[in-house]
């Protein structure tokens, strides 16, 4: 079952079929607060993406981009730098037809979308190279998407194939589900609900196991944080009564030394 479809149920979208909404509540029965997280980690791409435009970040490449809900990366990014350029990717054939309808370039900015799987880097890389210059620094963005990869695709791995091509000074923005702050019994469902297959597959990782995937680059402050510790005071209306437990979602952002 397709991601993104479960993901735009949780954000209240209505690009999904009925038995992505079951699957939804069935998830959100095992673990209350889905929608919150599913809100505060999209809340989080935008703070990140932000951050990244004021640091003059002009390319942006999204692997797993799902569903258009906006405001989408190009639309933050060129808001601020209007010829910012993003490139967008994702698995789920639905995803890109929806990309085509809706994804519009900026005046003088430049949106684009192709196919492509993160377990097939070197193709990304090269459908990338034709939109994005590689030889300046990228925002590579891969939100809420490697806890849906078993170690057995060796995910650290394809994101360190991926930043090895991208120039000094590019940055990693990543999102990864986690059972970290959850109570025993609760963590115990959600594992059970994941082993069953009946919902897709999840790799809930561990503070130090999602820490590993910026390795060789400098994380930016706070560290790796949950979404809703990382700057909410970006927010202009942050939650104070979010527990880690809400949301389960570690996040960070990291840069490329120069």
């Amino acid at each position: 079952m397709p991601p993104a479809r479960r993901y735009d149920a949780w954000l209240g979208g209505k690009d999904n079929l009925a038995a992505d909404r079951h699957s939804a509540d069935t998830i959100e029965d095992a673990f209350p607060t889905i929608k919150q997280a599913a809100r505060e980690n999209r809340k989080w791409m935008r703070r990140a993406v932000r951050c990244l435009s004021e640091h003059d970040i002009r390319q942006f490449l999204d692997i797993g981009v799902g569903l258009p809900d906006p405001p989408n990366v190009h639309d933050i990014a060129q808001h601020i730098h209007p010829n910012t350029r993003v490139h967008y990717i994702d698995n789920d054939p639905l995803v890109g037809v929806h990309a085509e309808a809706l994804l519009t370039d900026g005046p003088d900015g430049h949106t684009t979308f192709t196919t492509g799987d993160l377990r097939d880097p070197d193709t990304i890389l090269h459908d990338a190279a034709q939109r994005l210059d590689f030889t300046q620094p990228i925002g590579l963005l891969i939100i809420a998407v490697l806890h849906f990869l078993p170690d057995t695709d060796h995910p650290h791995q394809l994101v360190a194939r991926l930043v090895q091509e991208l120039a000094p000074g590019s940055y990693l923005a990543l999102t990864h589900a986690t059972l970290d702050p959850l109570p025993p019994a609760q963590a115990h469902r959600l594992r059970d609900l994941a082993a069953s297959g009946n919902h897709g597959a999840l790799h809930p990782r561990t503070r130090d196991q999602v820490t590993a995937f910026f390795s060789g680059l400098d994380l930016a402050k706070p560290g790796l944080a949950y979404t809703n510790d990382w700057h909410p005071h970006l927010e202009p209306h942050p939650d104070p009564n979010l527990m880690h437990d809400h949301t389960a979602t570690h996040a960070g952002l990291a840069r490329k030394p120069r």
